[in-house]
């Protein structure tokens, strides 16, 4: 993923109309997205040091390698996510 030029990102949306965008939007959650909810996980320093590490090397976030680790263990016992 590129690193993200808020400067640039700033000045393109001072200096363009985004009103036909806002007026084609629509209230709500799409119906095919599947609503999260966080919950508070209380780790051991050094095992959230090593998920991190983990995780930078993947590329990926804690949450987005914790959630798969959850869904791959619920597929193992069959409950499937």
């Amino acid at each position: 993923m590129e690193p993200i030029d808020i400067e640039r990102l700033a000045e393109e949306f001072d200096t363009s109309d985004q009103s036909a965008s806002i007026l084609r939007s629509e209230p709500g959650t799409p119906s095919d997205v599947i609503p999260t909810v966080s919950i508070p996980v209380a780790f051991p320093e050094p095992l959230l040091d090593e998920i991190r590490r983990l995780a930078d090397r993947r590329q990926v976030g804690v949450d987005r390698l914790l959630r798969e680790w959850a869904e791959a263990g619920l597929r193992r016992q069959g409950t499937g996510a």
